[in-house]
């Protein structure tokens, strides 16, 4: 006599599995989070387009400024590309609008990268302190004591 120990139960499972959420962009973990060797938030965005092999510009126009648009619906898309790379008319209305910009930067790259660390790369705490800042420069740049040891 052949007796089934299975049932339907065991067979078929028919919910439907748990997909964990995806993220739009590569959730890449910055560089010396916890440490004095922490990575900028622009060191942090030049490695994502980098690593997406596309430029920085690109990335920024296709990805985060929609985003960021949509967060900061008072302000105009030039106004937020201007913030981007330090073009203000204006110290006062730059230092107005720092803390918020950061602050959605930060919000957006989370959200594209559903990384929650982020906040760690931000120049939030020292928004208040400088007065030329900008989240990206024009031309790359590099420290003149990095040029000097590796010429040694």
């Amino acid at each position: 006599m052949l007796v089934n120990h299975y049932t339907s139960e065991k067979l078929w499972n028919l919910e439907k599995p748990v997909i964990p959420q995806r993220s739009r962009l590569f959730p890449l973990e910055p560089i010396g989070i916890g440490t004095i060797y922490v990575e900028s938030l622009s060191g942090y965005v030049a490695r994502l387009a980098e690593h997406h092999f596309t430029t920085t510009e690109q990335l920024i126009l296709s990805q985060v400024l929609p985003l960021m648009g949509q967060k900061m619906s008072r302000t105009s898309p030039i106004d937020i590309i201007n913030n981007f790379f330090g073009i203000h008319h204006s110290l006062a209305a730059a230092n107005e609008i720092r803390g918020i910009f950061a602050t959605t930067l930060i919000q957006v790259l989370e959200e594209l990268t559903l990384r929650r660390d982020l906040a760690n790369l931000s120049p939030l705490k020292w928004a208040s302190l400088t007065f030329e800042f900008s989240f990206l420069r024009l031309y790359q740049a590099w420290c003149p004591l990095c040029y000097t040891s590796w010429r040694t």
